[in-house]
């Protein structure tokens, strides 16, 4: 059992291997732009498929609407307060309600975005896997500032158009 405080989360985590934020960003922390990605990197795509692929995942509503479709094959957990019931997601109307319907799976979470849930859970992730985007490009969303002294370099992966690293969070 894992005991997570941090702002709105104030809760027993149950049966959780790991709380992992998955994005892709530039050097800039930019995410997004509008109500799209600032780039199409269609390898950075596959890879970021790859990863979240039959997990269980956590997303704000307009990254689901960016997505325009459940994401096959995964848990899909939508904080929401907007959206009315959807065939294949679970609703949840905080971040609070949604790790708690993530831990009912009893397996690894993955968060997926957007800002506001980056910013919501990056006290709390064990890891990010982070798509660092090469190229600088403009936006009005942003991924939140960490102080990488927090962090540890599991594993980097060099691409044409972004760099992969995986962060573990350094344990006291």
């Amino acid at each position: 059992m894992r005991r997570v405080l941090s702002g709105l989360v104030n809760f027993t985590l149950r049966c959780i291997r790991l709380i992992t934020i998955v994005a892709a960003m530039t050097k800039e922390r930019v995410i997004g732009n509008g109500n799209g990605l600032p780039w199409h990197i269609p390898e950075e795509i596959r890879h970021y498929r790859a990863i979240i692929e039959g997990k269980i995942v956590i997303m704000g509503g307009k990254t689901y609407e960016l997505m325009k479709k459940n994401l096959p094959g995964r848990n899909n957990i939508v904080i929401s307060r907007a959206l009315t019931s959807i065939d294949g997601i679970d609703l949840c109307t905080d971040i609070n309600s949604a790790l708690k319907k993530a831990a009912s799976y009893g397996d690894d979470i993955f968060i997926i975005g957007g800002a506001s849930v980056f910013e919501q859970t990056i006290g709390i992730a064990d890891r990010m896997s982070l798509s660092e985007i090469k190229k600088s490009y403009e936006g009005d969303k942003f991924f939140p500032e960490f102080s990488k002294e927090n962090w540890t370099v599991e594993s980097r992966e060099d691409f044409a158009e972004f760099e992969y690293v995986v962060y573990a969070r350094k344990r006291l």
